[in-house]
């Protein structure tokens, strides 16, 4: 590729391109005049749709018998609406009726219509971090 060329773009499966059909997108250029080009190729037939986090509760202190959700819009405003998150839990909440029990932290949230997730922190759960995500995981376990 040299400078000053015009891209010209093959498009996958092109039965004409120039040395026969091809799997891949080419870009050729002529005659570009000093300037940038990016590109961006990306599949319309992936497996996966990018679903976003949409909060149903946060809760400090369920095992203590608190109010489900009493930390729900604190959560919601963090983590709502991005594919992945990662919450610090902090004891800030006034509402605990319990004061020596050692809390816990549940989040419930769902990605999409039809997946619900729940994750925990152990107590004491004040110095922890919860990792909520939408991102598809093909690891162990899945």
């Amino acid at each position: 590729m040299r400078h000053h060329e015009t891209p010209v773009i093959f498009p996958r499966g092109c039965a004409t391109c120039p040395a026969g059909p091809r799997s891949q997108t080419t870009v050729r250029f002529r005659n570009l005049a000093a300037a940038t080009l990016t590109v961006v190729f990306f599949s319309l037939a992936s497996t996966a749709i990018a679903q976003t986090i949409a909060i149903v509760s946060g809760t400090y202190g369920d095992n203590c018998g608190v109010r489900h959700g009493n930390d729900t819009r604190h959560l919601a405003a963090e983590c709502s609406g991005r594919m992945s998150c990662r919450y610090v839990i902090k004891n800030r909440l006034t509402d605990h009726p319990l004061p020596e029990c050692k809390k816990n932290y549940r989040a419930e949230w769902k990605c999409g219509a039809q997946e619900f997730h729940t994750a925990a922190v152990s107590p004491e759960a004040k110095a922890g971090t919860l990792a909520i995500s939408c991102v598809a995981s093909h690891g162990a376990g899945k």
